[in-house]
């Protein structure tokens, strides 16, 4: 139950945070050399990350992070998220500069409810009620009056 709370603070803490910063590293740099330098930080770090988890026992480790068969069988659904982590670290500082971060975000929120129900509900066949439809509904107006 933690997790479920405290872990999202933490991703949207974090995704304005990189966001905000790659907007002001480039107005200095540019946004091309700020991407690259990031990345190639991210690189290091899951190599890192990857290798690390290969000293932990892996009945310790939570079943995602457990080590498996490999790719075994590629196709382009293995490059979709990279393709829109880049989208999103690509357009998310240019639309700050344009609109602000509250607004950006603000738009985020809406977007990332709408998908996610639709996601939980024909990927995960978990139903549309009509409790979270009304929930979904009164965090996008609230989002919407967070952004006036």
């Amino acid at each position: 139950m933690l997790f479920s709370l405290v872990l999202p603070l933490f991703v949207g803490t974090f995704s304005v945070v990189q966001n905000a910063l790659n907007k002001q590293i480039s107005n200095r740099i540019s946004l091309p050399l700020s991407l690259l330098l990031n990345n190639a930080f991210v690189l290091l770090l899951s190599i890192a990350f990857f290798f690390a988890l290969r000293t932990v026992p892996d009945e310790t480790l939570p079943a995602m992070f457990r080590t498996r068969n490999g790719i075994t069988d590629p196709s382009a659904k293995f490059l979709v998220p990279g393709l829109c982590g880049f989208l999103l670290i690509t357009l998310a500082p240019f639309a700050i500069e344009r609109a602000g971060a509250t607004r950006v975000f603000i738009g985020i929120v809406v977007a990332q409810i709408v998908v996610s129900m639709l996601w939980d509900s024909y990927a995960e066949a978990i139903p549309l009620t009509p409790t979270r439809l009304a929930g979904a509904g009164l965090a996008m107006a609230g989002a919407w009056l967070a952004s006036r």
